[in-house]
């Protein structure tokens, strides 16, 4: 598996030029409606509008840690991923910030056996799949392990990472992975199909962002495309949030659900579409308090007034 990993990441950096001309813009997202903040401004042409002489890349990975990997090594400009992959790679002397956030996204742990009523009927042969080690999902999954059996590392060797498609369709065909740690549309296409909620974060209290990160070069050397950038993002979160309907329409088609669906998900309980970033301190002081990280952090974003009150 880890010969595995490593091939991957080198193929995926294989196609991706490390060198960047001045006139491109590398932005790094994964799965789901979470990141339709990015991918609304590329596909409506508001990163073209703010960025009139930027050529836009979107790449697509199946997790934060491969987001972190490739904004580390210069083969991304812009990183949007969990909080927590962020944090792990700061700890490491990752050179970037936080720059914004995309949403506050519902998280939950979708089961299809519906004998499963909460964290208590996890058994530990069951298999839950997350997007990768060390996401938002873990952190969370290890905060409710430490509020309820106060042990943080109760859930470690119940987790596997996976890519949300790859993990919804684990789920539904009803393979060794027994709970799906699920974010929009996956929470509703596996409810959808008779599966059931066995955890929600909002049982124990947390808000946090999918966050966008941008390094110190880029910071300090581009910043008219990093306001350009942040205006965009603010545009297309705005009209997500007034359901505009060219908006929907392709949240639906990048989601492959109907706009009826579309629409729907994006007003499901709990969801925040904002450039604020929430919940970043609380998830920093835990992750340093419990190990997950090791050293103090001393800025963890690059604008405070980004920061949700």
């Amino acid at each position: 598996m880890k010969f595995l990993a490593i091939f991957l990441i080198t193929f995926i950096f294989i196609g991706c030029e490390k060198s960047n001309s001045d006139n491109t813009l590398r932005i790094g997202q994964q799965h789901g409606m979470q990141y339709s903040g990015i991918y609304l401004a590329n596909e409506l042409g508001i990163l073209a509008k703010y960025l009139p002489d930027t050529k836009i890349e979107l790449r697509t990975f199946s997790g934060g840690s491969a987001i972190a990997e490739a904004l580390i090594s210069g083969h991304l400009d812009v990183g949007c991923f969990g909080i927590a992959p962020a944090l792990i790679a700061m700890d490491k002397g990752a050179k970037f910030k936080i720059a914004f956030g995309l949403s506050v996204p519902p998280s939950q742990l979708i089961v299809m056996d519906r004998s499963i009523k909460s964290l208590n009927d996890i058994k530990d042969s069951d298999k839950i799949a997350i997007p990768s080690v060390g996401s938002i999902q873990h952190i969370t999954l290890s905060i409710a392990a430490q509020k309820l059996y106060n042990n943080p590392h109760k859930f470690d060797k119940n987790i596997i990472a996976m890519a949300n498609p790859e993990a919804f369709n684990a789920l539904i065909n009803k393979t060794d992975i027994v709970a799906h740690f699920a974010s929009m549309p996956y929470i509703a296409k596996e409810l959808a199909m008779g599966g059931g909620v066995a955890f929600d974060v909002n049982n124990i209290g947390i808000k946090t962002s999918i966050v966008c990160a941008v390094n110190s070069e880029f910071y300090a050397t581009k910043n008219t495309d990093y306001q350009g950038l942040l205006r965009a993002v603010d545009e297309s979160i705005a009209l997500l949030n007034a359901k505009d309907l060219k908006a929907i329409d392709i949240v639906a088609k990048v989601e492959k659900i109907s706009q009826k669906e579309a629409l729907e998900y994006i007003e499901y309980p709990n969801s925040i579409f904002s450039t604020k970033v929430y919940g970043l301190n609380e998830i920093y002081e835990y992750m340093l308090s419990s190990g997950h990280i090791k050293n103090p952090i001393k800025e963890l974003i690059w604008d405070k007034e980004m920061m949700a009150k």
